[in-house]
């Protein structure tokens, strides 16, 4: 997912946490990400947003919504002792 992300959005974004489910090893279908810029979020939106995410031959569908924790900082404070981290 990060690498489809990162086709048009790579640099735009200082933060992506996305949970794995390792009993099946299939993320559990959300993620988090904090672009660097608020303009960056449109276009992100416009690409994304109610479309079938192209790597997977399913029917996952894109829905994208702000956050209950604004920010990298936030974002750090909440995630950064997850599991996994990069």
């Amino acid at each position: 997912m990060r690498n489809e992300i990162n086709r048009q959005n790579k640099d735009r974004y200082d933060f992506f946490y996305l949970p794995i489910d390792f009993n099946n090893n299939c993320n559990k279908g959300y993620a988090f990400i904090n672009f660097v810029h608020s303009a960056y979020i449109l276009d992100f939106f416009d690409e994304y947003n109610n479309k079938r995410w192209r790597m997977y031959n399913g029917d996952k569908v894109c829905k994208i919504a702000y956050g209950a924790f604004p920010g990298k900082k936030e974002l750090l404070r909440k995630f950064g002792n997850s599991r996994v981290w990069k």
